[in-house]
């Protein structure tokens, strides 16, 4: 996060929600006007690198944009911004110092959950998009633009080959660089700190595959890209990256497998019709 110079964007639940049975990412779930000006500029363009999201939700409190939630009926009350406020803005002032900009779009009863003049002091660049509701559409449709990104391309060409094509499949083929090998231990024990390569760069400059085969399956649960973490999570605000996870080349593919083994036995699919949200990000 350090490297990039990092907008977090703080938007308002919406009484409208899809109604689903299943747990969404809250920026799926919620279907009121910002979060279909957001969908439809990722429809267009790719996640910035720059841009994290979050949501001032009525129920969960402030959460990751990523992060999944269920349908409820909630409304945000005076009392209810009271009762949130000290979570709230604990939450807000973890992000903020991971962020070089802060906009807050939201209406009244949510900005009462949020200690405004704290927040600017310590954090000067942050930006509370003010007037009705139109306003703030055309605000948020600016800076997503400002931000900037690639445009999602319409059909991805795979190049023709007279070999065989090879994918790996992923099944948590990491390696630690600086394994203890003398007393057979791990470099350290919070595996996020560790620096952990994927065996299909370990050949290089010559590779050992064309590309990977991601499963759903094997991201779901306490690992792998779309791990359970708790909702206020940093790692929520932001999709993380398929190429940039197994460090892939720009002639190398990831290809997505459903993961259908790991429900083939139930009745109902376990994880649900847009589980994939993140890693399709």
């Amino acid at each position: 996060m350090n490297e990039v110079s990092k907008n977090l964007v703080v938007l308002a639940c919406s009484a409208t929600k899809l109604d689903v049975p299943n747990q969404l990412p809250a920026i799926a779930l919620y279907d009121g006007p910002l979060f279909r000006v957001l969908r439809s500029y990722l429809r267009e363009y790719r996640w910035p690198e720059a841009l994290s999201v979050a949501v001032l939700s009525a129920k969960y409190g402030l959460i990751g944009g990523l992060a999944e939630i269920a349908t409820y009926d909630w409304r945000m009350t005076t009392n209810r911004a009271n009762e949130l406020y000290g979570s709230v803005n604990k939450t807000l002032a973890e992000w903020s110092t991971m962020h070089s900009r802060v906009d807050l779009i939201l209406g009244q009863d949510y900005l009462s959950s949020i200690d405004r003049r704290q927040v600017h002091q310590l954090y000067p660049a942050t930006h509370v998009a003010e007037g009705p509701i139109g306003m703030k559409l055309n605000q948020l449709h600016r800076l997503l633009r400002t931000i900037g990104s690639a445009c999602r391309p319409s059909t991805v060409e795979l190049q023709r080959r007279d070999t065989l094509t090879y994918f790996l499949p992923d099944w948590d083929d990491f390696i630690d660089k600086d394994f203890d090998f003398e007393n057979d231990m791990f470099s350290c024990k919070d595996r996020s700190k560790r620096n952990e390569k994927h065996v299909s760069t370990l050949m290089r400059p010559k590779r050992i595959c064309d590309g990977v085969v991601v499963s759903l399956a094997q991201h779901l649960g306490t690992k792998g890209l779309l791990r359970r973490v708790r909702s206020s999570d940093p790692s929520l605000l932001t999709p993380r990256s398929v190429r940039h996870h197994f460090s892939l080349t720009e002639d190398q593919y990831a290809f997505g497998d459903c993961g259908a083994f790991s429900y083939a036995s139930e009745p109902v699919p376990s994880c649900g019709g847009v589980r994939n949200l993140q890693i399709q990000l």
